[in-house]
C-alpha cells in the first residue's frame, strides 16, 4: 500500500534529521484520521512534558502538528496544569500504546478544566505511545482525535502497534547518528594535544572520546578515577557523586561559542574542569551536549594544557614544519614553495602527517591551532 510505503519512507528520513517528524506526525494523521499529534520529552517520574527555550519563544516546533501557536501557547500558560491525562500517563507509562479513554471517562474529562482546550479542537481524546525510554525520561507520541467516530481508536491504534518497533529502531538510530556528528572529525586531534588527561563525555558521564593521557589514567589511576561500563567514575561514591553532578549541571549553563561554560572543582590535588562544548537542548529539550573533562597534571607543556599541533612528539621536523604552514592558513603549494620542495615529497610528508596526527583534511589542522589559541588566551 502505497500509503503505508510513504510513511515507512518518512520514518527512515527521521534517522538524519529529526525534524521529518513533523512529517511522520502528519502522515500519522493522514492514515488515522486523528486530528493533530506531537512528539515529547517526558519526565520519567511526573510524565511532565518538558517545555524547549525555543518552543516558549516561538509556539511552534517541528515535532508538533496541527495544532497552533496559540493552542500551544494556551496549554503551556494555562492548561498544562489541569492536564488530567498527564496524570495517568504517570502511573501507566505508555510501553504498550493505549487511549486515555480507556481511564477517564467522558463525564469526566468534559468536568475537567482541560476540557476548555480541548472541546474547541474537536478533540475528546488520545492514544499515547513512546519511541524512547530512559532512566528518567521518555519520549512519547501524542494522536489527538474524536473518539465519537466509528472504529477510529482502533485505527489509530492498529497502525500504532503495526510501526511501533520500526519508530523504536530509528529514533534510536537517529540518536546515535546525531551523537556522531555532534562534535567535528577534528576533536580527536584537538583531545591529543592537550598534555593535560581529557575525557570526551555526554550528561551521563559516558565517555565518548578520550585522550592518551586520559588512557593512561583510567588504567593507572592515582585519583582512583576509573571507567566504569563506559562511563566516568571514580572508586570513592563521594568523589564520583560530585564529578557527575558537575558534569549534569553544566547543561543548565547558557551557552556562548566565544565563551563556553566551564565548571571547576579539585579533586586530590588536581583541578578538574568541565566545559560545555555546544548547545545543550535539542529539539525536543534532550540535553545532548558534549562535555569536556579535563583533569591536571601539571606536565612539561606549560599550565594551558596545550601545544601547537606542529609541536607533536611523533612529527620529524619537516612534518613540523608542514603543519606549521597548515595551521596557519596556508597550503601544500605554500610548503612546496617556502622549501623549494618537490611536489611528490611534499605529499609524502602530507601522506605522514595525516597518520601521525588522525587527520584526513588541512582544515582539521587549521581548527586544531584555532582551538589552541582560543584555549592559550582563556588561560593567560
Amino acid at each position: 500500500m502505497q500509503a503505508h510505503k510513504d510513511l515507512k519512507e518518512k520514518l527512515y528520513k527521521t534517522i538524519n534529521n529529526v525534524e521529518h517528524w513533523r512529517d511522520v506526525l502528519g502522515e500519522m494523521v493522514k492514515l488515522t484520521g486523528a486530528k493533530k499529534a506531537f512528539l515529547m520529552l517526558r519526565n520519567r517520574q511526573s510524565s511532565d512534558f518538558y517545555i524547549p527555550k525555543d518552543l516558549l519563544e516561538t509556539l511552534a516546533s517541528p515535532v508538533i502538528y496541527g495544532l497552533s501557536e496559540q493552542e500551544v501557547d494556551d496549554y503551556v500558560n494555562r492548561y498544562q496544569s489541569l492536564d488530567p491525562w498527564t496524570k495517568i500517563e504517570a502511573q501507566i507509562p505508555p510501553i504498550t500504546p493505549y487511549a486515555l479513554s480507556q481511564y477517564i471517562s467522558a463525564e469526566a474529562l468534559r468536568a475537567s478544566g482541560f476540557w476548555s482546550w480541548l472541546e474547541p479542537q474537536g478533540v475528546n481524546d488520545t492514544v499515547v505511545f513512546a519511541v524512547h525510554h530512559a532512566s528518567d525520561h521518555w519520549v512519547s507520541v501524542n494522536l489527538l482525535y474524536d473518539n465519537t467516530q466509528p472504529g477510529l481508536k482502533q485505527k489509530i491504534l492498529a497502525l500504532i502497534t503495526e510501526y511501533l518497533p520500526l519508530m523504536n529502531e530509528v529514533w534510536e538510530a537517529g540518536q546515535r547518528m546525531r551523537q556522531v556528528t555532534t562534535y567535528p572529525a577534528s576533536i580527536q586531534f584537538f583531545l591529543e594535544q592537550l598534555s593535560d588527561s581529557a575525557f570526551l563525555v555526554d550528561r551521563y558521564a559516558k565517555v565518548i572520546n578520550s585522550n592518551r593521557h586520559a588512557k593512561t589514567l583510567a588504567k593507572n589511576s592515582e585519583l582512583g578515577l576509573q571507567l566504569h561500563q563506559g562511563y566516568l567514575h571514580h572508586k570513592e561514591r563521594r568523589i564520583s557523586e560530585t564529578l557527575k553532578k558537575l558534569i549534569s549541571n553544566i547543561g543548565s549553563e547558557d551557552y556562548h561559542p566565544d565563551a563556553p561554560p566551564k565548571l571547576q572543582v579539585r579533586l586530590l590535588g588536581h583541578n578538574v574542569t568541565v566545559t560545555l562544548l555546544n548547545r545543550s537542548e535539542d529539539l525536543i529539550g534532550y540535553d545532548t551536549a558534549l562535555r569536556l573533562v579535563t583533569i591536571e597534571m601539571h606536565n612539561a607543556r606549560g599550565r594551558h594544557g596545550l601545544a601547537p599541533p606542529w609541536q607533536h612528539d611523533s612529527l620529524t621536523k619537516r612534518e613540523a614544519e608542514l603543519v606549521e604552514v597548515l595551521a596557519s592558513g596556508g597550503k601544500i603549494i605554500d610548503f612546496i614553495h617556502q622549501y623549494g620542495l618537490a611536489k611528490s615529497t611534499a605529499h609524502a610528508h602530507w601522506g605522514n602527517v595525516k597518520k601521525k596526527l588522525c587527520v584526513s583534511d588541512r582544515s582539521e589542522i587549521y581548527a586544531a591551532y584555532q582551538m589552541y589559541l582560543r584555549q592559550k588566551d582563556e588561560t593567560l
